[in-house]
């Protein structure tokens, strides 16, 4: 199988990845619960992890690492969280791009008249104009809830205006990083919270999340149960990151996330030099083809195509009868579909990743062509 679907997940994960991972969990113990040798050896190997993300994203000495079950995980626990710290609804701006782990815990504040929200939408280039949040803000806003790069389009936001108007207005910014985290060089000084998808960018196993988070940041605890810390009370501690990893975490993932973190970092240049020379290609490519609209921004990995006869899932299942994984429909993002003019037919994604070559950008193309010449 050519697999071309890797904004859902990578395929390429590191051989090293799997072989630490196979190590904690012969070698398990509870990190954050007991003191005894084994659990103190891992519980270090954790929290000397915890600071080399905080150094990747520079900001080491202002933000909590905390480890959750999922990306959508992550977002959920800054948005909800945040939340609750207010009595009246107040008004949050987030963009057409979201992902629906962004805009449904927004749309439940709204159903549960806790928040309203605004949504900005692209410009003929699918780019948001950062001038068009601010335009947006009111004295009710209180949260920018943002998706850094789209996993339809590829299309991703100007961070450092973005924290120029968190500054200017001192409105916090939820960010979304699944797609860009390990793909983009970005800091994140200056951002309140950002959720990252570890089994996405940085080659790690699926079933982990992180959360990276300014200690300033104010947020409840959505989630209640065992922490290791403050026992003795029945009330959820937030101290950070203890009171908002309750139960039993995933240590085994951690430490593969830890090990494909590693491995991607240390060859940066290279994957990232080939992921944008078989982007290149294929754009290239792509212009060729009649039958076919295609929605992307610039040169991205991320590649979403649309036949002027055939839905999407029918384009997906041909290349799956040929061996090529893509993804079709609307990708859990409805509202760049719906603005796109694709919420019924969807979307065909294509997504580069590391394991990839040039002679899987070729075959796709001879499959592509094939359809191109085909009509309803």
């Amino acid at each position: 199988m050519i697999y071309f679907d890797n904004a859902a997940t990578s395929k390429f994960k590191p051989l090293i990845m799997a072989k630490e991972i196979l190590k904690t969990i012969y070698n398990s113990s509870n990190f954050s619960r007991a003191s005894h040798k084994d659990a103190l050896y891992l519980a270090t190997e954790i929290a000397l992890f915890r600071q080399d993300l905080l150094s990747y994203f520079n900001v080491l000495n202002t933000h909590e690492i905390i480890f959750t079950a999922s990306c959508t995980d992550g977002l959920n626990m800054a948005i909800l969280g945040y939340a609750s710290n207010f009595k009246k609804p107040f008004h949050i701006i987030s963009t057409a791009f979201d992902h629906n782990s962004s805009l449904r815990p927004i749309e439940h504040l709204r159903l549960t008249k806790k928040a309203y929200y605004t949504i900005i939408y692209p410009d003929n280039n699918l780019e948001i104009n950062i001038d068009n949040i601010e335009k947006s803000i009111t004295p009710n806003t209180k949260l920018l809830v943002l998706n850094h790069m789209s996993n339809v389009t590829g299309s991703y936001l100007n961070i450092s205006k973005i924290k120029e108007i968190s500054k200017k207005y001192s409105i916090p910014v939820v960010l979304d990083i699944a797609q860009s985290a390990g793909h983009l060089n970005f800091s994140l000084d200056g951002i309140a919270a950002a959720s990252i998808a570890p089994h996405k960018g940085f080659h790690s196993p699926q079933g982990l999340g992180c959360l990276i988070i300014d200690k300033n940041f104010n947020l409840s605890p959505i989630k209640f149960g065992g922490s290791g810390i403050n026992s003795e009370s029945l009330s959820q501690p937030n101290i950070m990151p203890d009171g908002y990893e309750v139960g039993t975490i995933n240590a085994p993932g951690i430490i593969g996330f830890k090990s494909g973190f590693k491995y991607t970092i240390e060859n940066l240049d290279k994957i990232h030099s080939k992921i944008e020379n078989l982007s290149l290609r294929l754009h290239h490519k792509l212009q060729s083809l009649k039958n076919f609209e295609i929605f992307s921004y610039k040169n991205s990995p991320i590649i979403s195509i649309k036949h002027k006869y055939f839905p999407s899932s029918k384009v997906s299942e041909f290349l799956d009868s040929k061996d090529i994984a893509t993804r079709s429909g609307l990708h859990c993002a409805p509202i760049i579909h719906s603005y796109l003019g694709t919420i019924k037919q969807g979307l065909t994604r294509i997504s580069i990743g590391y394991n990839n070559s040039e002679n899987d950008i070729d075959y796709l193309m001879d499959m592509l062509t094939f359809l191109d010449n085909l009509k309803q």
